[in-house]
């Protein structure tokens, strides 16, 4: 059989997006899945799924139930390529302020994180890193604006 004959069927027990599969040549006959559409709820319920999801750990349960694997190092970020350094750069090509804020306002909120970055040629380096509760994002501007407004970038040289 050729590679490219082949069709993929992925029934995954909880849709991420709306899908539709053609069971057989028959006219007509699709299934079609809402986005977050349990595949058999009377079989694995929400509750049994977020279960699964807690004891196998979310890496195993994206493969199994999700249909989706990922590799075990990530696909973003893997562990070898970060590295600690003793002493870090004195100028950069680039400073970069970041912040990933939580979305909702309780006291059970995630985190708000800040992070400082400077560039130099093809290396990052995380020079600083805040952290606080939701809503209160504007704390950590202040504790990291002062100790960053100075900084030095220096522009790449033109080739």
């Amino acid at each position: 059989m050729e590679r490219d004959a082949a069709e993929v069927v992925s029934l995954p027990a909880i849709t991420a997006d709306e899908t539709r599969h053609r069971p057989s040549d028959t006219p007509g006959d699709v299934c079609r899945r809402q986005g977050g559409e349990l595949l058999h709820r009377e079989r694995e319920p929400m509750a049994v799924l977020a279960q699964m999801r807690r004891a196998q750990g979310s890496l195993t349960f994206q493969a199994q139930y999700r249909q989706d694997p990922a590799p075990a190092g990530g696909t973003v970020i893997r562990r070898e390529w970060l590295r600690t350094c003793e002493a870090r750069p004195n100028r950069f090509n680039r400073i970069v302020v970041a912040w990933e804020t939580a979305s909702t306002l309780s006291e059970a909120s995630d985190w708000s994180v800040g992070t400082v970055s400077g560039a130099v040629g093809l290396d990052d380096y995380l020079l600083d890193v805040a952290r606080t509760g939701s809503g209160r994002e504007g704390r950590g501007f202040r504790q990291m604006g002062p100790i960053w407004s100075g900084c030095t970038c220096t522009p790449p040289r033109a080739r």
